[in-house]
């Protein structure tokens, strides 16, 4: 498949564009290397959104949530769930740093 003719792969063509030197394997290789080592770090941070989300006391964001996921403005939908995100991970690092200080 040529990178060309894909929307999806924009961040590929991106990629492919700011190092036009860059063999493909090359391209794959520096994708591997960022791609790999932080996976552990966003799944634990997407899973405490999701836990964050869960409690019975957040069950009003979590309607907004869904309605926002499930709207036909995909940008203005995206952003406005970006800010419970930032608001979830937020309150998980501050917990964290609690627990840390209060361990010491």
């Amino acid at each position: 498949m040529a990178i060309e003719t894909h929307d999806c792969h924009e961040f590929i063509r991106s990629a492919h564009n700011a190092n036009q030197d860059a063999s493909t394997e090359e391209l794959a290789a520096y994708l591997f290397a960022s791609v790999v080592p932080t996976s552990a770090l966003l799944s634990q941070a997407i899973s405490n959104v999701v836990d964050f989300y869960l409690g019975d006391d957040k069950s009003v964001e979590r309607a907004q949530i869904a309605q926002l996921a499930s709207a036909l403005d995909v940008e203005g939908s995206n952003k406005q769930i970006l800010t419970y995100v930032y608001e979830a991970l937020r309150e998980f690092s501050g917990h964290g740093l609690r627990n840390v200080v209060d361990s010491q």
